[in-house]
């Protein structure tokens, strides 16, 4: 590989001897381009101990950390050269409970050649035969795998994947039937059907299977598949809260909050966001956040409120980065603080999340927390206008007229995220129980 140069043993070390700290560890692997540290790396151990799941007894809850440095194979593995270092490196990674770790597994093996891909095959059993009951998004990866290893030449690798993934081997295996209705709810690996889908989650859930029960409530909550029925869909969503599901209990909160098939109760919606929360579940965090910032069922308290938007927001979590972001611009339980600020929009903006695009122009135009630069201002503005962003548009259309006027865009009263999509259209958050649905806030702001 000349165009890659290769590190010098003092370099390694150095680089090493920085990775002390899980941020340091997540920003190194983020950044790391260059496959000739491929083999230095794995020497030194760094792809042979998967993070294990983090079960609290006390609480009932487990947490199923990220492991940053599959992020780097996973980029790797789209480098001709580095493939067959990436496939003995990933195959010889021990075995784990760690369902973050699977879906990245099945990403990686999506993005190599599909002679190696099939040899991740037998793994696939095993990691469906995961004691707790969570895929995260690894049903959506091996769909694509699926598609894969069949138009690439790899018939029986394809064959044998859809027999493991699609196979019912006993009428009340619920978490295969769970696994039928993802594939055909999302298209994965097979033809989408909304009324198949719902019937394989029908049966799951009547069996009691939380996720199934979970995303029949998402199923009623959008009239998806199924006559929208809000009542139906707090039913639902109340079963598999009552099993400990953190994304279930996100839905119920926001059912309280929104009055929707239940009467509105702020103090029974920040109960179900904190049991959520609890479980490491960053929307319910960040709707936590919103309660106690703007003193809905619970006592206002800032500080509080910057508290658990930092906890979604160290997941990656984008509206909770922008929450973050506008608490340090306001000086709001933190002091006020515009280079903060610009790092939690930068980071909530490079998602694709127009609000934080539009506040980093007008801080950009106005010089808070960097140089003013009217460039910058105007690619940020641009970006949000081309998500829909009225704000946005707006603003483009008067540049250099109202535009000048206008302040960082601070999110009304109330900003809960609502529920949209289902199950495994959406982002795994690496920290916490599985996202289930994609969010989206009121775009009118924080």
């Amino acid at each position: 590989m000349p165009s890659w140069k290769t590190p010098t043993p003092e370099q390694i070390e150095h680089a090493i001897s920085l990775l002390a700290r899980p941020e340091q560890r997540r920003y190194f692997f983020d950044k790391l381009q260059n496959p000739e540290w491929l083999e230095p790396l794995n020497q030194r151990g760094f792809f042979s101990t998967p993070p294990a799941p983090i079960y609290d007894n006390t609480k009932g809850t487990v947490q199923f950390p990220p492991w940053p440095a599959l992020q780097y194979l996973a980029r790797m593995a789209t480098i001709p050269e580095a493939q067959d270092a990436v496939l003995r490196i990933v195959l010889n990674i021990p075995e784990t409970e760690n369902i973050i770790v699977h879906g990245a597994l099945a990403e990686i093996a999506t993005k190599l050649p599909a002679p190696m891909a099939a040899q991740f095959v037998p793994r696939v059993a095993q990691w469906l035969k995961v004691s707790y009951p969570y895929y995260g998004v690894l049903p959506m990866h091996l769909g694509t795998l699926l598609k894969h290893l069949a138009t690439n030449g790899q018939t029986d690798a394809a064959t044998a994947l859809a027999r493991v993934t699609l196979a019912i081997t006993k009428d009340e295996d619920a978490q295969a039937q769970y696994i039928v209705g993802v594939m055909y709810d999302n298209a994965f690996g097979v033809s989408q059907d909304n009324k198949e889908a719902i019937k394989w989650y029908r049966l799951a859930a009547d069996q009691g299977y939380a996720p199934a029960q979970s995303d029949l409530g998402v199923a009623y909550a959008q009239g998806h598949g199924v006559p929208k029925n809000d009542v139906e869909a707090v039913n639902w969503y109340r079963k598999a809260a009552d099993h400990g599901l953190a994304d279930a209990q996100s839905n119920l909160g926001q059912m309280y909050y929104l009055g929707h098939g239940i009467p509105k109760n702020d103090v029974e919606a920040v109960n179900w966001f904190r049991k959520a929360a609890d479980h490491g579940f960053a929307a319910a965090q960040a709707n936590l956040g919103v309660m106690y910032r703007d003193g809905q069922g619970v006592p206002k308290n800032d500080v509080e409120a910057v508290n658990w938007f930092r906890k979604a927001a160290d997941q990656g979590f984008a509206d909770a980065q922008s929450k973050l972001g506008q608490m340090y611009h306001e000086g709001q339980g933190v002091p006020h603080n515009d280079v903060e600020a610009i790092n939690w929009f930068r980071k909530a903006a490079d998602q694709g999340l127009a609000l934080a695009q539009f506040n980093l122009a007008v801080m950009y135009r106005d010089g808070q927390g960097v140089p003013k630069n009217d460039v910058e201002a105007l690619s940020w503005l641009r970006k949000a206008a081309d998500q829909g962003s009225a704000q946005a548009q707006s603003s483009l259309g008067d540049a250099g007229n109202s535009w000048a006027d206008i302040p960082v865009w601070k999110e009304a009263s109330g900003a809960i995220l609502v529920n949209s999509a289902s199950r495994c259209k959406r982002a795994l958050l690496g920290y916490g129980v599985p996202i289930r649905q994609e969010f989206r806030t009121d775009q009118t702001g924080l």
